[in-house]
């Protein structure tokens, strides 16, 4: 491992926030490939499973780093590194992020309306415009956390950011982890640490907002036929693969998790999951079946409800999940 002096960095210097998270960019050089986040654990600093070529989802921009070896993805994308978007596996290495990657502070709470913090990944981020639309019509203000919540490993670095400098805000925090964990790439945390990860969190948002009103939300479904190795040119397989039976097992593994917190009382369900089985079915590829979309001038039109091939859904689809949302905050704080 090179010292500060061998990196010709003056030690007054290297104390400063932005050098030091600079130097650590250099030493990654020297940080162990990876996989998947979790074999980031015990890397320090070097916490999150980052492409050595290319870029990920909340990862830095790509820097130049030494090849590692890594391996190789199979051709049902269930092992090896490969990233959001790519095609195929990339080599990847435990790389150190700076936690303002998790975001700025809140925006400042609007007099005179209940405040819900909405924490989540891509999923409650398209629910958010209709959602913020029908929670005002109520009095309440919607904030999401800045980013994309991602996986557990994600969320457990962040989640202080994300509550923001006054915890004491919130009205209801509602928070949803699940497809980040279950993809088959470098953010693949398994059932268990997902167990584990999750428990945590809960804990820690219950104890930092006692008085808080907290709403757990169900992963939604996966669709048949995504858990081949991504290609975008083909538009056949997931970006990133994900298997149709991993959505259970991981709402399980969730279940598990607010028990163990300690704080099961105090949390409620939303079953998004089951808002979408009830359209869909539970082993769909299509929904409906021999439904037909198409992304025109960068919208998605047609009758599905779920764009296919894909996690993600349509406009109207995107309104029956924010009102779903909306009535349970609703439920709690309204």
């Amino acid at each position: 491992m090179l010292g500060f002096s061998q990196l010709g960095v003056p030690l007054g210097l290297a104390r400063s926030g932005f050098l030091s998270f600079m130097v650590a960019v250099v030493l990654a050089t020297e940080s162990p490939s990876c996989s998947s986040d979790m074999d980031c654990a015990n890397a320090g600093s070097a916490w999150r499973c980052c492409g050595a070529t290319l870029k990920g989802e909340n990862c830095p921009p790509t820097w130049s780093r030494r090849p590692r070896s890594a391996p190789s993805l199979s051709a049902a994308g269930e092992e090896g590194c490969v990233l959001p978007g790519t095609i195929g596996a990339t080599e990847c290495v435990c790389t150190p992020v700076p936690l303002s990657m998790c975001g700025g502070n809140p925006p400042p709470a609007v007099p005179g309306k209940k405040q819900w913090l909405m924490i989540g990944d891509s999923i409650s981020y398209g629910c958010l415009g209709p959602a913020t639309d029908q929670a005002a019509a109520v009095n309440i203000q919607v904030t999401h956390n800045p980013t994309n919540a991602a996986n557990v490993w994600w969320g457990s670095h962040c989640l202080e950011t994300w509550l923001g400098p006054d915890p004491s805000r919130w009205d209801a925090v509602s928070f949803n982890f699940g497809l980040h964990d279950l993809a088959l790439d470098n953010e693949r945390i398994e059932p268990a640490n997902y167990t584990r990860e999750l428990a945590n969190i809960t804990s820690r948002i219950a104890s930092a907002l006692p008085k808080v009103k907290l709403l757990w939300v169900t992963t939604t479904p996966v669709p048949l036929g995504i858990d081949g190795a991504c290609n975008k040119t083909t538009g056949q397989g997931g970006c990133p693969p994900r298997r149709a039976t991993d959505p259970t097992v991981f709402n399980s593994a969730a279940a598990r998790a607010i028990q163990a917190s300690g704080h099961a009382d105090r949390v409620t369900v939303l079953d998004l999951y089951s808002t979408v089985t009830k359209r869909c079915g539970t082993n769909y590829e299509l929904c409906p079946e021999n439904c037909t979309a198409s992304h025109v001038n960068g919208k998605w039109e047609g009758n599905c409800f779920q764009i296919p091939h894909n996690v993600h859904y349509l406009p109207a689809a995107w309104e029956v999940l924010a009102t779903a949302y909306v009535n349970a905050v609703k439920a709690l704080i309204g």
